[in-house]
């Protein structure tokens, strides 16, 4: 895994935390990688790692699929 900045980190949390919740849930969002990544130049395999740190963070919870993944926000 590269070195992904904390100021990036904080960047894709906002970003994520501030998308529509279009799944019928008030905490859940689908995040596909390939969409949301140009939005901070990081690759896909960035994005899913910033996302499974939020995990071991106790953020959030992720139901990987290839391609993306579903996101519940805990807080």
């Amino acid at each position: 895994m590269a070195t992904i900045s904390s100021e990036t980190k904080k960047n894709v949390w906002k970003y994520i935390y501030n998308l529509p919740r279009d799944l019928g849930f008030d905490n859940k969002i689908d995040v596909v990688y390939k969409e949301h990544c140009s939005n901070f130049n990081i690759t896909e395999f960035d994005l899913r790692d910033i996302l499974i740190e939020f995990e071991k963070g106790h953020l959030v919870t992720l139901e990987m699929y290839i391609g993306g993944t579903f996101v519940t926000f805990l807080r």
